[in-house]
């Protein structure tokens, strides 16, 4: 039996052919559009599936993986935070084209269940959590073996945890001081770091120098110059803000569902691929 793998995140879209154990035959990577209408994620993954497949045929069911919030009795996702198009259809137009049954869910909740639980490292623990950290922040929770999904699918939206009550930064879905807006890659970490040195200290640093010139710097900017030159202000913003929030984060999931594992995937910066909690303190490797 063969089936199709969606990932359906914020900057883009991976589908896949799989077999019954979970082995990956064929993949495809596309960008996420940058505008469209409610219909245009689903073709482009219909599209990708048929590339994948010869038009479809020959498929047994197709899971989907998406970033949310969901609406999982609709098949949506109305609102996406950190996407180009926010409100899009998933399940309706790609069961119409391919007449298979089709599952949706969060891409966290499905890493942990698929990913984690049933074929890899989290094999026969009971209670994991998977966090994603990439253009946003999100989890997928498996507590005394029990998926948690939620009335509409979004049990797991740890992205959303207020991390600074007093921050001003504003989250993708209208909040402020979240996980998400102080801590993910994309947009985020351009606007926190200017944030970060705003009617504060100055730095001996070409970052700084940049940034004050009213320069963009992107997230992979930053990691470059902390890891390459030893920025001053890439070291002083890494290592005491922004380790901080995830720390923050981090703890935050560790109280709110007791876990034996955590495993961190989805990670765009080479410094915190390998996060892990010894003793309390947040370290990285």
């Amino acid at each position: 039996m063969v089936y199709v793998g969606v990932d359906v995140g914020a900057t883009y879209i991976r589908v896949g052919l799989v077999n019954e154990d979970g082995q990956v035959i064929n993949k495809v990577k596309t960008r996420q559009p940058t505008s469209g209408d409610e219909n245009t994620v689903a073709n482009v993954i219909i599209k990708s599936i048929r590339d994948l497949t010869g038009w479809g045929g020959g498929i047994d069911g197709i899971g989907i993986g998406s970033i949310g919030p969901l609406d999982l009795r609709e098949g949506i996702v109305p609102w996406a935070p950190n996407a180009p198009i926010k409100r899009f259809k998933l399940v309706e137009p790609i069961i119409k084209e391919f007449r298979v049954p089709v599952v949706l869910g969060n891409d966290a909740m499905a890493a942990v269940w698929g990913g984690e639980y049933l074929f890899g490292i989290g094999k026969g623990i009971s209670n994991l959590v998977y966090i994603t950290l990439s253009t946003g922040i999100g989890a997928g929770v498996i507590v005394d073996g029990h998926l948690l999904v939620g009335k509409d699918g979004n049990a797991h939206e740890i992205g959303h945890v207020v991390i600074d009550v007093n921050s001003e930064i504003q989250c993708g879905c209208g909040g402020y001081g979240h996980w998400e807006a102080l801590g993910s890659g994309g947009a985020n970490i351009p606007r926190v770091i200017k944030e970060f040195i705003r009617g504060g200290r100055s730095y001996g640093s070409r970052l700084y120098e940049r940034l004050v010139k009213g320069e963009y710097v992107s997230t992979e900017e930053v990691f470059q110059a902390y890891y390459e030159g030893g920025d001053e202000l890439a070291r002083d913003f890494i290592d005491n803000y922004l380790m901080k929030v995830h720390a923050a984060g981090l703890a935050s999931v560790m109280n709110a569902y007791d876990p034996e594992l955590i495993v961190l995937g989805g990670v765009q910066w080479p410094l915190i691929t390998w996060i892990y909690l010894e003793g309390g303190e947040l370290k990285n490797t």
